[in-house]
């Protein structure tokens, strides 16, 4: 009796010359069955390369990495902060790390506390021979919004920026500016970002998060400085405004950090099937679902969703003076229970009226950048939740969505509906900020565009090579120069003021000198 046998097609995401290998950015496992098979799923960025052929395994692992979808570093390795690339352990106790970090908490608390004008002090030293039109529509965009555009475009382009072809500016100088946009201190010398070893995907992605709470609890030692150095220079400020200003603060901490501890949240409730067991997308080796997976859930549900409808309906209600700054702030940590008060109060028809004075500093993050109701429109003073939930959506897509080439195609979609909505309705009271976010949308829609492109060759497991890799090196440098404009603007306004004040100095001393001259011969 004869047997016929038949060749099984190469798995998708797999290269069968000679050998069966993954493709990059796959990783591969046994199907168990009659008979049995390979399959290949992707993997996060940066954590799967091309298999090996010298070696007999299908899966080879980026970056001192192993496990199941190279989840955890090889033995004697450990997680860096913002790398997957594991480090050794005994390379990870840079102690630099931590007053880095300090001072970086600090002076992200301080500002926003303070918010001194930054770019028009700039200007102001480096035009101090003439007053300069320039700075006050500097300081002008910056109290009425420019800080919210900024913030949420870094924020965004962090989620559409596709690491696996970034060049080495981008890493050593473009992504520790996203990172601090979102509460992160990545900085070019590796080492740093490694500052103790046993961090694992989920205790990192933990310890990246506690920042926004850090800047959040730096306001209490800030206040209290403040409160002895107005003692001892005799100033009498009013307790209660500057309170009232500290609330406000926080808030605004809260809504910057969102995205941040959102992103955690949902990473750590991503789970893949892998021979009918799930497991954690960004660290396959952990099996779904944990305890500490529950929690995640309970956080997302009590504070991640509820958070949008929270800050809708708040931001009316502080349009009409009902609700106070101890309920705000509290409605911000527990959104949910909150929400469901709200709606009871609403059902009974019960209101409470504060004095719009206790308001003013809270109204100022939540309405001064937005514009207010008319007769011919309702206005937009609810658009900080409209930013929330775009973050909400597009990190729900970036997530969730596995394959690369699907994930960059939903955020492009993402990204061009938000633009056109932008478009639409134009928030922002002052027509300049609005001018500044249609630039940052428009521009975070190309950048999307270019991860789309890129995303292509990293779907299908191919790697640019001969005339495409010439064209990535042009996209990989567009994106550099986009994202790099802020930043550059701003360095080259620091390289001025410190010329133009040697300058100044130089122009002192020889005025000095040249009156002494004189005066001798009078």
């Amino acid at each position: 009796m004869v047997k016929t046998s038949s060749c099984l097609p190469c798995p998708f995401g797999a290269n069968c010359f000679q050998n069966i290998k993954a493709k990059t950015n796959f990783w591969g496992y046994k199907v168990y069955g009659y008979p049995s098979t390979l399959a290949f799923l992707p993997c996060p960025q940066e954590y799967c390369q091309r298999g090996n052929s010298k070696k007999n395994d299908y899966n080879s692992c980026y970056g001192n990495r192993t496990g199941v979808l190279c989840g955890k570093c090889a033995k004697g390795y450990t997680e860096a902060l913002f790398l997957t690339k594991c480090h050794k352990e005994n390379q990870c106790r840079n102690v630099w790390f931590w007053p880095l970090i300090a001072m970086y908490t600090t002076a992200m608390t301080l500002y926003f506390v303070y918010k001194p004008p930054i770019v028009s002090i700039l200007f102001r030293n480096i035009f101090w021979f003439r007053e300069s039109k320039v700075l006050h529509t500097i300081v002008y965009a910056n109290d009425n919004g420019g800080v919210n555009v900024i913030f949420y475009f870094y924020q965004i382009a962090e989620l559409v920026n596709f690491k696996s072809f970034s060049n080495s500016v981008y890493q050593s100088f473009i992504a520790p500016v996203t990172a601090g946009f979102n509460f992160g201190l990545q900085l070019f010398i590796h080492h740093v970002n490694c500052p103790f070893p046993g961090l694992t995907v989920v205790t990192k992605e933990l310890f990246l998060s506690l920042n926004v709470f850090v800047v959040i609890a730096l306001l209490l030692p800030v206040y209290a400085i403040q409160r002895l150095l107005d003692k001892a220079r005799h100033r009498h400020c009013s307790h209660r405004q500057q309170i009232l200003l500290y609330m406000a603060v926080a808030m605004e901490f809260l809504l910057l950090g969102y995205e941040r501890l959102t992103e955690t949240a949902l990473k750590m409730l991503h789970c893949v099937p892998i021979n009918n067991q799930l497991r954690l997308f960004y660290d396959g080796n952990v099996h779904c679902w944990q305890w500490w997976q529950f929690l995640f859930i309970i956080y997302t549900a009590v504070f991640v969703v509820p958070f949008i409808a929270v800050l809708y309906w708040a931001s009316l209600k502080l349009q009409a003076n009902e609700i106070s700054n101890i309920e705000l702030l509290f409605s911000f940590l527990f959104p949910l229970p909150f929400l469901i008060f709200w709606v009871i109060k609403h059902l009974k028809k019960i209101k409470t009226i504060v004095p719009e004075d206790d308001l003013e500093k809270t109204k100022e993050v939540f309405h001064n950048p937005f514009r207010p109701p008319s007769r011919e429109h309702p206005g937009t003073l609810y658009w900080e939740s409209v930013l929330i939930g775009r973050r909400f959506v597009l990190l729900c897509l970036y997530t969730f969505i596995t394959d690369p080439m699907t994930k960059m195609m939903s955020l492009v979609c993402g990204n061009l509906g938000i633009f056109v909505h932008h478009m639409y309705n134009k928030p922002y009271k002052d027509q300049r900020i609005n001018l500044w976010e249609t630039a940052s949308l428009l521009s975070l829609v190309i950048l999307s565009t270019k991860g789309l492109i890129e995303a292509s060759t990293l779907s299908l497991g191919v790697e640019p090579v001969g005339p495409e890799e010439t064209h990535f090196k042009f996209l990989n440098w567009m994106e550099v120069l986009i994202l790099g404009f802020i930043p550059t603007i701003f360095l080259i306004l620091i390289i001025l003021t410190v010329l133009s004040q040697m300058f100044r100095f130089g122009f002192f001393v020889v005025t000095v000198i040249t009156h002494k001259t004189y005066s001798r011969f009078i």
